[in-house]
C-alpha cells in the first residue's frame, strides 16, 4: 500500500509566507498606482476651480471612511484569519471570510446611505468656508461618491 506524503500548505511554509506577502505587497502597489492615475485623470478633467473644489469636498469623507475601515480591517483581520485557519481549518476560515464580506456589505451600505442623506450637513461641517454654490454642487456629487464606498469596501 503506497504511503501518502504529508501535505504542506502555503500558509505553513516559509516560502509560502514569502509568496503570500509578495502578492499582498504587489496588490497594494498596484492599488496605489491606480489611485495615482485616478488623481491624474481627475486633475485633467476638473482642473482648478469650483468643480474641482466640489469634487474634492464630496469625495473626501467617503475616501476617509474607506481608508479607516480598510486599514483597521487589514490590520486586524489577517492575523485573526490565520489563527482561525490554524485552529479550525482553512475551509471554516473561508466561511468566516464570506460572513465578514456580508457584514462589510451591510456596514458600507448603511454608511453610504447615511452619507448621501446627510451630505449637505456633513459638507457644511467639514468645508465651512466653501461658497454655498460650490457646496451645493458637492452635495450633488456626494450622492454619486458615497456609494463607491460599498464596492470599494467589499
Amino acid at each position: 500500500m503506497p504511503t501518502k506524503a504529508p501535505s504542506v500548505t502555503h500558509s505553513n511554509s516559509a516560502s509560502g509566507l514569502l509568496h503570500s506577502t509578495l502578492w499582498v505587497y504587489g496588490a497594494s502597489l498596484a492599488a496605489q498606482a491606480v489611485a495615482f492615475f485616478v488623481q491624474l485623470i481627475v486633475a485633467r478633467t476638473f482642473g482648478a476651480g469650483k468643480e474641482m473644489d466640489a469634487f474634492l469636498a464630496a469625495y473626501t469623507l467617503p475616501q476617509y471612511a474607506l481608508t479607516v475601515l480598510s486599514g483597521a480591517l487589514g490590520a486586524v483581520f489577517i492575523p485573526v484569519f490565520m489563527s482561525y485557519a490554524a485552529k479550525s481549518g482553512e475551509e471554516d476560515a473561508w466561511k468566516a471570510v464570506h460572513g465578514l464580506i456580508n457584514q462589510c456589505l451591510v456596514l458600507t451600505t448603511l454608511l453610504a446611505v447615511a452619507g448621501m442623506i446627510l451630505a449637505p450637513f456633513l459638507l457644511r461641517w467639514t468645508v465651512p468656508g466653501l461658497p454655498a454654490s460650490t457646496r451645493a454642487l458637492a452635495a450633488q456629487l456626494a450622492i454619486i461618491g458615497w456609494p463607491t464606498l460599498i464596492a470599494a469596501g467589499v
